[in-house]
């Protein structure tokens, strides 16, 4: 079958048995059970067309300082962090997480420049990668001292008093200072929930 390729939702040619398998196993492993948003909310863009230039960047594991560099060398970015790269497609393969300090500035980072890359007709395309399963699933084995912190507005935001009740009883088992992430990760989170709308693989016109 030759695919189609489109900006906006993204197309399959099967794409009710898509949707329906997609949205579900996204919703079980990263939502909570009260959540509001409907299935369509969780579509994510898998197929784009053909772009003139795609810069990909592999691990990251929380060193935000070397992802500037890596982006400024690019020419992605100035030293403002502002996008600089025109219609270029940046592809950040995942794991972004573990092993550094500054996770949180790494994600913050990537997904400000979405809008302004769009805006210039370029894009940045943020991918899963197993180190954030592995936080969604509560494997912290790999988490620096410096990173528990930063976490606080996960707990905050979304759900209700139930899901505020759900969150505290969750939290128990885990230390004072980890708490922050596990409550961000954990199904439902603040992270868990941005995770859910990043793809595990793209497509840029002939380049998987």
């Amino acid at each position: 079958i030759k695919p189609s390729f489109r900006r906006g939702p993204s197309f399959c040619p099967f794409q009710r048995v898509r949707k329906s398998c997609l949205t579900t196993s996204m919703k079980f492993f990263f939502s909570a059970p009260n959540e509001n948003e409907s299935p369509e909310q969780l579509e994510t863009t898998t197929f784009f067309p053909e772009a003139d230039r795609i810069i990909a960047i592999g691990d990251v594991h929380g060193d935000v300082h070397s992802l500037q560099s890596c982006l400024q060398i690019a020419g992605l970015i100035d030293s403002n962090d502002r996008w600089t790269g025109g219609s270029t497609h940046l592809v950040q393969l995942g794991d972004i997480l573990d092993r550094g300090d500054t996770e949180k500035g790494c994600i913050d980072l990537l997904f400000s420049l979405q809008a302004d890359a769009r805006a210039a007709g370029g894009n940045v395309h943020v991918l899963l990668g197993n180190h954030e399963l592995m936080n969604v699933d509560h494997d912290f084995r790999y988490v620096t001292r410096g990173a528990w912190d930063g976490w606080r507005c996960a707990r905050s935001e979304g759900g209700g008093t139930r899901q505020r009740l759900s969150d505290a009883f969750a939290m128990v088992k885990y230390p004072p200072h980890q708490r922050e992430r596990a409550a961000a990760f954990r199904p439902g989170g603040f992270m868990a929930r941005r995770l859910a709308r990043m793809p595990v693989a793209i497509r840029i016109g002939d380049a998987l």
